[in-house]
């Protein structure tokens, strides 16, 4: 549970991947500036919050910031289009190009300075839209077992296609690469119709993993998109 607060639940989720992004190691105590709140105002705009004010020209330079899709065979870089600090000089705006599918990695360059002259610490998130309205809740029921659970009756043949269903190890504190998708070998709707088992490749219980649902209907076909994060 502790790594799982880590990389924050909510769903909003990102990772330093892009590749100007330079780790600074620290020669004192100085306990880094990070990341202590993070929302998706809508489907262009996340929005920072820092522990520290931040230097104004390096906070608003868009190519400290890269946004990418986690999960997927598709590899894409989202446009960062303006980065503005507002006047606490805590918060920062990302307008981006459109960020309403998919789950994605936001990395922030730490090479950022805060106030006092510092590094910024390693920040990242991993953050999907569908979170936002989430229905889903999954649980670990077996070595490679998944339940997940919907508030609400969804088509059977939906649900049952594992094509709906991408899973990846997303844990990182200090890279962006991805260790691998877990496969989703089956998945299986049980009797009360709420409720899918989904036979699934190994997990490890040193990771934190990201499942994103698209796809998946409910019974009067209304479309469930949904991600959420989970650990053995």
């Amino acid at each position: 549970m502790e790594k799982i607060r880590k990389i924050g639940l909510g769903f909003l989720v990102a990772v330093l991947f892009c590749t100007n992004v330079v780790a600074y190691a620290s020669t004192n105590d100085y306990v880094k500036t990070r990341i202590s709140d993070f929302k998706i105002l809508n489907e262009n705009q996340v929005q920072i919050t820092f522990t520290r004010e931040l230097d104004k020209e390096m906070a608003e330079d868009i190519t400290n910031y890269c946004i990418h899709p986690s999960i997927g065979a598709i590899f894409y870089y989202v446009d960062i289009i303006s980065a503005e600090l507002d006047e606490t000089n805590t918060v920062v705006t990302l307008t981006t190009g459109d960020i309403s599918h998919d789950m994605f990695m936001l990395g922030i360059n730490n090479k950022i300075q805060d106030v006092n002259g510092e590094n910024i610490d390693n920040c990242w998130r991993v953050f999907s839209y569908a979170s936002k309205t989430n229905n889903i809740h999954v649980r670990v029921v077996g070595d490679n077992r998944l339940e997940v659970n919907f508030n609400r009756l969804v088509d059977k043949e939906a649900v049952e296609n594992v094509a709906n269903y991408k899973i990846a190890d997303v844990y990182y504190q200090y890279g962006c690469e991805l260790k691998g998708k877990v496969d989703v070998i089956s998945a299986e709707l049980d009797a009360t119709g709420t409720k899918a088992i989904l036979n699934i490749g190994d997990l490890s219980t040193e990771s934190v993993y990201a499942i994103l649902i698209e796809n998946v209907m409910d019974i009067d076909g209304n479309g469930i998109n949904a991600s959420m994060l989970f650990q053995k």
